[in-house]
């Protein structure tokens, strides 16, 4: 998922920011004047590719299930409340999912033989 994200600290002021974007006001100008999140305020709210696993499920629900463009939220967020604008949704390919779990299983099957072998150093001893 590629878009804007505003994170403030009440629900309150996350309302009052929904109506103003809704009202016609720059999503990306007020992430940048009020957003607590370091990370995005500096650009406008703006973050590339974010896994939808790094988001709670509800937000994620939400964010999954937005248009282009549209404003999801105010959302209670860990660190505050959020609002997010989404740009674009790009789902995972057969091909990209395969590897990443290919990967994983091999890792697992890696650490799992490591743990049990057992190696010595007879010239140590």
């Amino acid at each position: 998922m590629t878009g804007y994200s505003l994170l403030v600290e009440s629900q309150e002021e996350a309302e009052k920011l929904s109506n103003s974007i809704k009202k016609g006001e720059n999503f990306f100008l007020l992430a940048m004047e009020y957003s607590q999140d370091e990370q995005t305020k500096r650009k406008g709210g703006y973050f590339n590719k974010l896994p939808g696993r790094l988001l709670p499920e509800d937000i994620r629900e939400a964010v999954f299930n937005a248009s282009p463009e549209e404003v999801v939220g105010p959302m209670k967020a860990p660190a505050g409340y959020q609002l997010f604008k989404v740009t674009e949704i790009t789902l995972a390919t057969w091909e990209s999912a395969k590897n990443k779990i290919e990967f994983e299983l091999y890792s697992q099957l890696r650490d799992k033989l490591r743990n049990k072998a057992e190696i010595t150093f007879p010239f140590l001893q």
